[in-house]
């Protein structure tokens, strides 16, 4: 839980200050990258076999970064 909060406050920092130096078209190409990098099938494959590792050899704590790692789209 702690992880997921500290990734959302960093991304809305680096969104915040971001957005107030470059403006909403910085932004989008920004947010165009990061969505670009997720839906890439290598990256989902690496994504996928690091939560499937975590979860067989730390239980407690795989759940919780598989769910950090594959937030809602």
């Amino acid at each position: 839980m702690y992880g997921k909060l500290l990734a959302v406050g960093a991304g809305i920092a680096i969104g915040f200050v971001l957005g107030a130096r470059q403006g909403r078209p910085a932004y989008d190409r920004i947010v165009e990258r990061v969505r670009g990098i997720r839906r890439d099938p290598d990256v989902r494959k690496v994504v996928g076999t690091a939560q499937d590792t975590l979860r067989d050899k730390v239980p407690v704590v795989g759940d919780a970064v598989a769910d950090a790692l594959d937030p809602p789209a």
